[in-house]
């Protein structure tokens, strides 16, 4: 499903889980916004959902979703305090008493009141919370993407990975797809807060010097949103780089992103170097671009790209099937952000041989020139 971002209809499906939650209404009226919400998004279809469906002999679960094997339990307030993140003891034993009855082990559950949100999996411990991606705080409407994006991602999301066909890394990751849209917009955001910053204004400098010496003088472009396109392919194509040798970069990210751009663990892992390397474009390190690195992280690890995601078997050279996917997703990845716009550079290339300086019009690299 495509969603579009500017759909007020969306945000004010996450406000009306909002201002339930801030009534104090009865969990079954935040239950049908919560329903409202994913159905509304695409999550899941209104067949889809049951309310106060059985749960073996372990009463009514708020929600149930089979096809996603999910159960959601909603509370006025997951906590004992008011407005308390932490939830309840109480809490916690029905949403894993839904798990422990459930006949499919992969069941998952999530413990909400419209604010907060926990996912419980069958055989959490009952006194452990675990802590992001597991927890996710919606404070306000204008939040409502972040909830959907860690509502499909780590809700929602399949157990088996994608495919990396180059139809599927077109459709998962073009423009227009909200994970681009959401991604782009992330960094567009860090490097318009922080573009004053000493290493963000040296690397984009060098970054447009170098452009020019490679490509002539160029003019018709906005060198800015390039810049940003051009940090979202390579922070891409890196991490897909890192998961086609095996690398979880899920995991990775969880405990540390900034490693996801600067190849610590690529280079101590596999032994080479300038691969994976911290360049013009890791600079989303230097700007608590954390959260934006997670996201994107999480989306390129939905695929599979070879290797071994358990992270048992790093090899020097990932398998031919890993570079075919690998090569491929790159000139996807190329083609859709860049477009055709090359050819402009192409015929400037030509006038250089005449004697003429080029000049980059649009576009983002030139993919081939003859």
């Amino acid at each position: 499903m495509h969603l579009d971002l500017g759909d007020p209809q969306l945000r004010d499906a996450g406000a009306e889980i909002l201002a339930r939650y801030n009534r104090d209404e009865h969990e079954h009226n935040t239950g049908v916004a919560i329903r409202d919400f994913i159905t509304a998004t695409g999550l899941a279809q209104p067949g889809e959902i049951q309310m106060e469906a059985a749960s073996g002999n372990k009463g009514r679960v708020d929600l149930s979703i089979d096809s996603h094997r999910l159960y959601i339990e909603v509370k006025t307030r997951v906590g004992t305090a008011s407005g308390g993140a932490e939830p309840s003891p109480k809490n916690l034993e029905q949403v894993d008493g839904y798990l422990a009855s459930s006949a499919d082990p992969a069941t998952i559950g999530v413990l909400t009141d419209g604010k907060h949100w926990l996912i419980r999996t069958c055989g959490d411990e009952p006194d452990t919370v675990r802590g992001p991606p597991f927890r996710h705080t919606f404070d306000t409407a204008e939040e409502w993407l972040a909830l959907f994006e860690w509502l499909r991602d780590e809700v929602f999301a399949q157990r088996e990975k994608t495919s990396a066909t180059p139809e599927e890394v077109g459709r998962g990751f073009a423009p227009g797809t909200v994970d681009y849209e959401s991604a782009v917009s992330a960094i567009r955001s860090l490097y318009q807060e922080n573009r004053a910053a000493e290493t963000v204004k040296i690397k984009r400098a060098l970054w447009e010097s170098l452009l020019s010496v490679a490509l002539g003088e160029i003019d018709e472009v906005d060198l800015d949103d390039l810049f940003v396109r051009h940090t979202y392919l390579v922070t891409v194509i890196g991490m897909i780089t890192q998961a086609s040798f095996g690398i979880d970069i899920q995991a990775l990210a969880a405990q540390d992103p900034n490693d996801l751009l600067r190849g610590d663990t690529f280079r101590d892992s596999t032994g080479l170097v300038d691969i994976v390397e911290s360049d013009f474009f890791a600079w989303l390190v230097e700007v608590d671009g954390h959260e934006t690195i997670r996201r994107i992280a999480r989306h390129v690890g939905s695929f599979e790209w070879g290797g071994d995601p358990s992270g048992s078997r790093l090899s020097l050279v990932p398998d031919s099937h890993s570079i075919i996917r690998t090569t491929k997703a790159w000139r996807v990845l190329h083609t859709s952000l860049v477009g055709r716009g090359h050819r402009g550079v192409c015929r400037d290339r030509a006038a250089v041989r005449q004697g003429a300086r080029p000049r980059l019009r649009i576009g983002l690299l030139p993919s081939r020139c003859h």
